[in-house]
């Protein structure tokens, strides 16, 4: 059984790991992904990878501890995307990519 500490690490390896193909695949830098920026293309795709990681079983304060954000906002994120899905293709792409890395 993992220990919590090495499950938190473990979580935040997954979460680095989307930010990395996230920043490939929008050309929004990891930088601008990991800051403070709220421009709305760099939102959303904060949003998508909270999203697929939190599907994937990180809790939300391992999400927030990645983003330097509260767990609430995390949440907001998350609860946003799927709004956003249902009315941007791109970003149900994006989506369905990360969920592809979230698994391999």
């Amino acid at each position: 059984m993992l220990s919590e500490r090495t499950s938190f690490v473990f979580g935040r390896s997954l979460i680095r790991r989307l930010v990395v193909r996230a920043s490939a695949w929008t050309g929004i830098t990891e930088a601008e992904l990991l800051g403070i920026g709220r421009k709305r293309d760099t939102s959303w795709t904060r949003f998508a990878i909270a999203r697929v990681a939190h599907e994937s079983g990180r809790s939300l304060w391992q999400i927030a501890g990645v983003f330097g954000q509260d767990h609430s906002s995390v949440l907001h994120g998350i609860q946003r995307s799927h709004v956003i899905e249902k009315q941007d293709a791109d970003f149900a792409e994006l989506l369905r990519l990360l969920r592809i890395e979230a698994r391999d």
